[in-house]
Order: structure tokens, then sequence, then C-alpha cells
């Protein structure tokens, strides 16, 4: 795994309180609170294939999730570490961990502009001119 600094763990949750989510989604600048239904974030996180998070001293601080055929194909639709502990070495420990459960698979994100040598530490490859990376923004 990566190194991360002292008082951060990574935990597989199996339940995870969808308030802390959109508080952590938020504090990136990805909506806010009131553009979330809190159903919908349960929902999200009860039909995705597999998560992990990122706590420090008991409060979510980073998030991965990942959607599988658990064979050949998984798509990683998000990272999310705040912005407080960022560069810690939390989203690197956080796709650590989602490529040891899911590295048997060709694993897909579309990342923003910049971070794709973030990404490149694990393999996870810009290809230009081949794949193009669209979009079209939830009803939340």
């Amino acid at each position: 795994g990566y190194f991360m600094e002292p008082g951060y763990r990574i935990v597989d949750v199996g339940a995870l309180d969808p308030a802390e989510l959109i508080e952590l989604y938020c504090s990136v600048g990805w909506g806010r609170t009131e553009d979330y239904k809190l159903a919908n974030v349960h929902s999200l996180l009860e039909m995705s294939d597999y998560y992990c998070a990122a706590c420090f001293e008991d409060k979510l601080v980073g998030f991965a999730r990942l959607l599988s055929d658990r064979i050949m194909t998984s798509w990683m639709p998000e990272i999310v570490v705040h912005p407080h502990h960022q560069r810690r070495g939390v989203g690197s420990a956080l796709v650590s961990r989602i490529v040891g459960e899911f590295g048997h698979t060709a694993i897909y994100v579309a990342a923003f502009d910049g971070t794709e040598s973030f990404f490149e530490k694990f393999l996870i490859k810009a290809r230009p001119n081949k794949l193009v990376a669209m979009s079209r923004r939830p009803t939340l």
C-alpha cells in the first residue's frame, strides 16, 4: 500500500452515513447539501460494487467507489478527499486498495484534467486519441 500520515486509516465500509458522504462531496465543490437527497445517496452506496473510505479520528475524509463486472471491466466513478486532508497519501491509499481488490480487471476512470499523473502511478493511463471521457450531469 501507500504511506499515509499517522492518524489515518482506510476501511472497507459496510455502512456509511450518507449525510457524511454528502458533506465530503460538498467540501470539494460537488454541489451543496440541499442538492442531494439522502435516500439517493444511500441507494448509490447500496448499489455500488465496492467502496472504501478514509477516516481521520473517526471522521470521513476520503471515499472511493467502484462499479464492476468483477471479471473484465471496472469503473471508478469517483475518488474524493477533503481539501484539508489532501496531499497526505489518502487518495493514493484509497486507489491502492481498489487496485488491490480489482487489479485483475481493466480499471477505467474519468479523471479531471491535470490529475493524470496521479492515476498513472497505479498504471491507469490516459489514452489520448483513443478514449474520450463524456458525461451528463445527474438529476439528484
